[in-house]
């Protein structure tokens, strides 16, 4: 498997096996802690998906902007959701319609959108589908 660049770090990056793991684990996190959105962690625990990643790669939800591991693994989400064409098309240039994770993450009904797609993301790096 590649090493995947952490996207915001030039010249860092990590086994796609590692960010596989990453992705697992920051799934199994929301899955445990719960959900939220417009932020990394609420007061009840609960995490976005860029602070599920920032929480098991470095055991702080609100670390996630510097956390290379955790910028590698949104990159591979970026890739994932593009793939499977869940970026909406933006409506002008604003950030609220850019398709970054953390806007896919906003718009989810439920965490269960979320969980499921970290899930596959992993597999599907893991399969080598996503480099």
């Amino acid at each position: 498997m590649a090493n995947i660049d952490s996207k915001y770090f030039p010249g860092i990056a990590f086994p796609a096996e590692q960010i596989a793991d990453a992705l697992e684990g920051a799934a199994d996190y929301m899955d445990q802690h719960g959900w939220t959105v417009w932020n990394f962690e609420n007061n009840e625990g609960s995490v976005c998906l860029r602070g599920a990643l920032a929480a098991v790669t470095e055991k702080d939800a609100r670390g996630f902007w510097s956390n290379p591991m955790a910028c590698a693994a949104d990159n591979v989400m970026s890739k994932y959701l593009r793939k499977h064409g869940m970026f909406k098309e933006p409506s002008d240039d604003s950030y609220l319609e850019s398709d970054c994770p953390a806007m896919w993450n906003n718009k989810q009904k439920d965490k269960y959108a979320v969980v499921d797609a970290m899930k596959h993301a992993a597999k599907e790096l893991r399969n080598g589908e996503i480099s």
